[in-house]
């Protein structure tokens, strides 16, 4: 009986044996997954107790100023960025608080000379290009080939715009006469914005004292490299290369729609003064040199009959869906899409655009957007598998590195706005270059050659 029975016990436990640390992680697993669902539980109680207080203390600090109404809408306005900051003080985990705290950074740092935020920025930059680079995750990923296609396809579509830009102010005859030109037409929207939001204050009061503590555009864009860090570095279930496609194929698809609206009718702009402004008068003649160079110069300033949809709510609308793709807190998307109505408010009230051009570049670039997402699902060519490693980058590196961001900071702080155009091309023309000429060998380079050049156009053109 004893040598039927000891084999058969000795089995089982040798069996038990080589389970128990499927069964300890599994376990382990469990427990972290408890332990994580019950944190975001009181994070979602603590809800019903944190709001009503941000929202007592607004109205608070509205009964104080309400002698003076810009420092009552300051309040008022502000409330997504306070929302912002509770989200990142009391999310449950660290990851979550990434994103809010770079808003909340980024606000602060608008009250800093625009050379110092674009210095900021581009060292944010040579910092992700670095970690990227030097930082290696076990996990495979998509050739950046689909990646560059889809920047040169945006670049490309954003020359045309740019040029297009021109040729309908050019042939405008009515737009350019200062006096004569057309009556702009009926906004009901910049009427409500003008009458019922910012009735009582100047213009330099709304752009300077609002629109520039908000800093909406280069908190986008902060979080947009916040997003793409946290993506590349510790996501597994995105990928940086595919993100960064879909967002640039809705862009480039808006865009292209954009300049086929405006090319298609041309609109009177609200400002009656805005081609003497922008373009000079009388225009060159037609398909003339001089006529051609102009088209050339980059509209950072935008142009004038450009309208129907907008350029500026097409590029923050695609900033923002990616950014709040990234997150999964609701309160943080809600700010979000707050404080981009609040600068579509302003936008409408300085006359820039008619208010049916914001909203139809929302909701273009919004549908678009969801419309892009089968391209995170592709199935591209994929690059081998790596070992996580950290290596230490040599001073000709960082030198490597650095370089293109500081010809990038130079243009957007020092250089005239006339040679931005050639410069992006010349960083289209580089990348295209070293890709092809060293493939997978310097793909990281290539990616980091991609995301200043984002950062130039956006510095020029947002």
């Amino acid at each position: 009986m004893k040598s039927t029975l000891l084999p058969h016990f000795d089995t089982s436990m040798r069996k038990r044996s080589v389970d128990s640390p499927t069964e300890a992680q599994q376990a382990h697993n469990v427990r972290e997954s408890n332990s994580l669902r019950e944190r975001k539980q009181r994070h979602r109680s603590n809800n019903v107790i944190v709001i009503p207080f941000i929202i007592c203390s607004v109205l608070f600090f509205m009964y104080l100023f309400s002698g003076n109404r810009l420092r009552m809408l300051q309040a008022i306005t502000l409330i997504p960025v306070v929302l912002c900051f509770w989200v990142a003080a009391t999310a449950p985990t660290l990851s979550e608080k990434f994103l809010p705290i770079t808003w909340v950074l980024s606000v602060i740092s608008s009250q800093l000379p625009a050379f110092l935020a674009a210095f900021l920025a581009a060292m944010a930059i040579l910092a992700f290009g670095l970690a990227s680079t030097f930082y290696k995750q076990p996990k495979s990923r998509p050739s950046p080939t689909i990646v560059i296609k889809s920047v040169a396809s945006l670049i490309t579509v954003l020359l045309t715009e740019n040029f297009m830009i021109w040729v309908v102010s050019a042939t405008f005859p009515a737009g350019q006469l200062l006096g004569g030109a057309p009556p702009p037409l009926q906004d009901n929207g910049s009427y409500l914005v003008q009458e019922y939001i910012w009735t009582g204050l100047t213009k330099h009061e709304i752009v300077g004292g609002l629109r520039r503590l908000w800093n909406v555009q280069w908190s986008l864009v902060a979080c947009l490299a916040t997003a793409f860090a946290m993506i590349d570095l510790l996501s597994t279930k995105r990928d940086l290369y595919l993100i960064s496609t879909r967002a640039t194929w809705t862009l480039a698809a808006a865009r292209l729609i954009r300049t086929i609206s405006f090319s298609l009718t041309v609109l009177p702009n609200p400002r009656r003064q805005c081609y003497r402004e922008h373009f000079p008068y009388p225009p060159p003649e037609l398909f003339s040199k001089d006529w051609f160079w102009t088209g050339m110069l980059p509209n950072s300033n935008g142009g004038c009959n450009d309208l129907i949809i907008s350029g500026h709510a097409t590029v923050t609308t695609t900033l923002a869906c990616v950014v709040t793709s990234t997150s999964t807190n609701r309160w943080f998307q809600v700010a979000i899409w707050w404080m981009l109505l609040q600068d579509y408010a302003v936008e409408i009230y300085e006359g820039f655009h008619y208010s049916v051009d914001m909203w139809m570049g929302l909701v273009i670039v919004s549908l678009l957007w969801r419309a892009m997402a089968p391209v995170e699902d592709m199935k591209v060519a994929e690059t081998s598998p790596s070992t996580a490693s950290v290596t230490k980058p040599s001073f000709s590196e960082i030198t490597l590195y650095g370089l293109p961001v500081s010809i990038a900071y130079i243009q957007l702080v020092l250089l005239p706005s006339w040679a931005a155009n050639y410069l992006i091309l010349l960083f289209l023309g580089v990348i295209l270059s070293v890709y092809f000429q060293y493939g997978q060998a310097h793909v990281n380079y290539v990616q980091h050659l991609c995301l200043t050049l984002l950062y130039l156009a956006l510095g020029v053109y947002l």
